[in-house]
């Protein structure tokens, strides 16, 4: 009999700059292969990690397989200029593609869910770029529903 291998997802750390910024450069590898023009700037990353991944308005996730990141989810709660409701989005989430599809890469979502509802979230909003993965029937199956399309021009 096969054996899973183990995975864990857990809270990011300080320590996990260096295999998140391989896994954003990946990221943004599949993002240029599917026609969005998006770069890599190391620098930017990690001013940007590590302002946010002590931060308690976010929520920034490592999945692992056999002690290895392989994906990362970050997602975050904010309050709308007009509103004191509290409304909880994913920021980024991708996982290598040999991972993708099972429900461990899923946990990454729904401890996400998780989360925002302890933060006392009220709803919590989800993307799909076009051409990576259609996750239309996914969300629709996990209870969401479309609530807003995003059009892109390039200048």
């Amino acid at each position: 009999m096969q054996q899973t291998p183990a995975f864990n997802i857990r809270k990011a750390t300080r320590e996990d700059l260096f295999d998140l910024a391989v896994l954003g450069k990946q990221f943004v590898r599949e993002a240029k292969q599917n026609g969005y023009k998006l770069t890599f700037n190391q620098e930017k990353f990690t001013t940007s990690f590590l302002s946010v991944v002590d931060n308690s308005d976010y929520l920034y996730l490592v999945y692992e397989i056999e002690g290895e990141a392989v994906g990362f989810f970050l997602g975050a709660v904010f309050q709308p200029l007009f509103s004191n409701d509290l409304l909880a989005v994913e920021m980024f989430w991708w996982v290598e593609k040999e991972h993708r599809g099972g429900r461990n890469s899923l946990k990454l979502l729904s401890t996400f869910e998780d989360w925002s509802r302890e933060k006392g979230a009220s709803e919590v909003s989800v993307s799909d770029l076009q051409g990576v993965k259609d996750l239309d029937k996914l969300y629709k199956k996990l209870g969401y529903t479309k609530s807003e399309v995003t059009y892109k021009k390039d200048l």
